[in-house]
């Protein structure tokens, strides 16, 4: 580039030597301008085959349309008094738009050119760590972008990387972004994360993930989930005094999911808070609505009551067992083992046996008895309510039996699934509680 400018520089001079008088200087002063015009967009910084960054007014282009068609269209859904129908509803309830826009860092954003496309990445100033779930960094960007006809669109980009995870947010988002726009699987470093797009309304738009710098299709999602019941604490007013409200334990959670079968396979809690009425502290992460319309509200607890029983599965799974002496040679064996699993609740059953020995030269046990006590549900419930129910405990032998040396349980039990059915009064009476049946076993050796 400097090379250019003394050559640029050169021209002029030998320009001035070769005419004489203003007026010859002024009418061949623009043709230089022009010529210094055109060695200096052949200049522009370019970081690879096809991809220049751009120095011009695409930034500033793209916060006038962020601004126009995306912010002030929000604003002006959220002042509406009459909550709106259809997809419009959801947006109302759902914008952030209005809080991204504060956090957009526009003196860090760039732009960039590639195959006729014109996009510029945005980063949002983030915590490193948003989560109560310390195991994930987060990182978030937005992407505006031109396509090919001039038609501009955007997407919000989260960046989920593990404990560790170390990354420069504008390079990674603009890679994630051409990856997903020219069908490309460009890796990035060693990084192992989840990186979720979502679109102007901030709806989920699909998900990707880098497993030790690979790129590769995503299978997992965030959502917002409410814990069923809802509780009632002091709260601080505007007055003097103190007001009780309703809060509301909110939760976000990452779910992993088959891309064959979309069943959901895992899940992790990243964050939980209290919703209350009088202060909303939901995280800027993760996709979700809280339903307000009788048409949601059916839709959501039919989701809720598929999710609940759905998501959930037997287990049989031994988690302790703890030994009481009766004797030298008797001893009680108290079992806990997992019967049933869900998302945040887990169903154990519990059983008493005698165990003797019968050999002490070669530690011989034998079982005498082994009776089931009771099963208990543990933990909470996301998008309902799950209560257990006793069903039929058979041992795999009758107290007094020889040489037992393995002894098994056989339960069948129940669980009554309650949906959480959002705030529309009279749903729960169309959507009422549903009981599956369900049976599970385990056997267990008699030596201690």
């Amino acid at each position: 580039m400097r090379k250019l400018e003394f050559e640029a520089q050169g021209l002029i001079k030998l320009l001035r030597g070769s005419f004489s008088g203003n007026f010859k200087l002024l009418m061949i002063f623009p043709l230089v301008l022009v010529l210094i015009g055109g060695l200096y967009t052949g200049c522009r910084k370019s970081e690879g085959p096809g991809q220049e960054v751009v120095i011009d007014g695409e930034v500033a282009k793209a916060r006038a349309w962020f601004l126009k068609e995306v912010v002030d269209k929000e604003r002006k859904l959220l002042s509406l008094n009459k909550m709106p129908s259809g997809q419009d509803s959801l947006r109302k309830i759902f914008a952030r738009m209005t809080r991204v826009e504060k956090k957009l860092k526009w003196q860090e954003a760039k732009s960039y050119a590639r195959n006729d496309v014109k996009f510029v990445v945005v980063p949002l100033d983030n915590l490193a760590q948003p989560f109560n779930n310390k195991k994930y960094t987060a990182g978030r960007s937005v992407v505006f972008y031109a396509d090919e006809s001039g038609k501009m669109d955007m997407h919000v980009i989260e960046i989920l990387g593990k404990e560790a995870a170390v990354y420069n947010l504008q390079e990674l988002s603009r890679t994630a972004f051409e990856n997903r726009y020219f069908k490309k699987s460009d890796g990035y470093e060693r990084l192992t994360a989840n990186i979720l797009f979502y679109d102007r309304n901030y709806a989920n738009n699909g998900s990707y993930q880098l497993t030790n710098g690979v790129w590769s299709g995503g299978n997992f999602f965030l959502s917002f989930k409410k814990a069923f019941t809802a509780r009632d604490r002091i709260m601080a007013s505007y007055s003097q005094g103190s007001s009780c409200g309703t809060c509301t334990k909110m939760f976000l959670v990452g779910f992993w999911y088959d891309k064959v079968t979309f069943e959901v396979v895992d899940y992790e809690i990243l964050a939980e808070w209290d919703e209350c009425s009088e202060e909303n502290k939901e995280p800027e992460y993760g996709d979700g609505v809280t339903q307000t319309n009788s048409t949601d509200c059916m839709e959501e607890c039919i989701k809720n009551i598929e999710n609940l029983s759905g998501s959930s599965s037997t287990d049989n799974s031994t988690v302790s067992v703890t030994f009481q002496t009766i004797s030298n040679i008797r001893k009680f064996k108290n079992i806990k083992w997992k019967i049933h699993r869900g998302f945040g609740w887990n169903i154990y059953s519990y059983e008493k046996g005698v165990v003797k020995l019968v050999d002490p030269a070669t530690n011989k046990w034998v079982w005498e008895s082994l009776e089931h006590e009771r099963i208990a549900l543990e933990g909470f419930a996301i998008g309902g309510t799950v209560t257990p129910q006793e069903g039929s405990a058979t041992p795999s032998f009758t107290p007094g039996t020889p040489n037992v040396l393995y002894a098994g349980m056989h339960l069948k039990y129940s669980i009554k699934f309650t949906p959480l059915c959002g705030d529309c009064i009279g749903i729960e009476e169309l959507i009422k509680p549903y009981v599956i049946p369900y049976e599970a076993g385990q056997i267990w050796s008699a030596n201690p």
